[in-house]
């Protein structure tokens, strides 16, 4: 993919959870991975060489979404905590989460992008940052909620 050695350029999607970027005390050891996911995209994407590349790296962190893994009692060490988070916030389909990785895929100013998709705000960048395209000046955030 990489424009300096014959490709296109493009988007990487790394996907986390919205677990890593809040803390549930009903799921520490998937929260911390979650964590990593997100700390390792943005490393990858802050990169003194990402300009002459052409690719963008971001990061989807889903909330809970309508699948059979919502349900797993495995994947928590408190079942009824993450329960009632579900009962409180809901979970969303699968549609939801496919519109947010189409809109990170379209948006061209989106490197190092941090997009957060839930049930109750649909998708909204964490954290944005835009590659300069005169290669003069320094990234630039864009914007941060």
């Amino acid at each position: 993919m990489r424009r300096d050695r014959g490709g296109r350029g493009g988007v990487i999607i790394n996907v986390a959870s919205r677990a890593g970027t809040h803390i549930y005390s009903f799921l520490p050891t998937y929260s911390a991975s979650k964590h990593a996911v997100v700390g390792f995209t943005t490393s990858l994407a802050m990169g003194p060489d990402q300009r002459n590349h052409g690719v963008r790296w971001c990061c989807l962190c889903p909330d809970a979404i309508q699948t059979s893994a919502a349900s797993n009692k495995d994947l928590t060490s408190h079942p009824e905590l993450a329960k009632q988070y579900v009962q409180k916030h809901g979970a969303m389909p699968i549609s939801q989460v496919v519109q947010a990785v189409m809109k990170l895929i379209r948006d061209p100013d989106n490197n190092c992008a941090i997009l957060e998709v839930s049930h109750e705000k649909g998708a909204r960048y964490l954290r944005r940052q835009v590659v300069d395209r005169d290669d003069v000046s320094d990234v630039e955030v864009v914007d941060t909620y």
